[in-house]
């Protein structure tokens, strides 16, 4: 199975560069699962984000093939292009700052409320 993973430096000037890997195929696997083993054993720079690996946190957001996805819960497939969300908003590689999307996409309204966690949709 191959993956491409689209790559460039925070605030570069230069074209971005596409890394093509060939991973073994294992059957089924999550898009950051992908990316952990990329990490893992073929390029160590890569810049992936896991955090719930259940598909709640949002964190490991990436573009898959065009479409905006949780990487921790979407399949890999043969021939993926990944790449960050939002270059406006790169941090490294598929890693982008989320701080603005999240105050966008939340109100948080703690008035009453322990926890500064809470949050309810927008």
């Amino acid at each position: 199975m191959k993956i491409t993973i689209v790559r460039e430096q925070v605030g570069s000037t230069t074209e971005a560069r596409r890394d093509t890997f060939d991973l073994p195929d294992v059957g089924p696997t999550s898009i950051s699962s992908a990316l952990q083993y990329v990490a893992r054993h073929m390029d160590s720079s890569i810049g992936y984000y896991l955090s719930c690996r259940r598909g709640m946190c949002a964190c490991c957001v990436v573009r898959a093939n065009g479409k905006i996805e949780t990487a921790c819960v979407v399949p890999v497939t043969d021939g993926m292009v990944i790449e960050p969300i939002r270059r406006d908003l790169l941090v490294a590689d598929t890693v982008v700052d989320l701080s603005m999307a999240r105050n966008a996409r939340f109100d948080f309204d703690n008035a009453g409320n322990d926890r500064p966690d809470a949050c309810t949709p927008a």
